[in-house]
């Protein structure tokens, strides 16, 4: 039986960008004054991987924002 895989198990260069793809989204993002809300293609900014381990998180500080565009709606 082979040990299960995890992102933290592969090598540092890889596992960027992998998280790269994750948050890049085509057309950045949106704000919406009304709602006060960050969306992506009218969803909202999924980012739960940010949460799965402390090594993750911190590779994934300031990179959503850093390698999208924001947009600010206000109707």
């Amino acid at each position: 039986m082979y040990p299960r895989p995890h992102l933290r198990g592969i090598p540092r260069e890889l596992r960027d960008e992998i998280l790269k793809a994750y948050v890049k989204v085509e057309g950045g993002y949106t704000y919406i004054f009304r709602s006060g809300k960050l969306t992506a293609k009218g969803q909202p900014v999924d980012l739960a991987l940010t949460f799965t381990y402390r090594l993750i998180s911190e590779e994934m500080r300031g990179l959503a924002l850093g390698l999208n565009s924001i947009i600010f709606s206000t109707v």
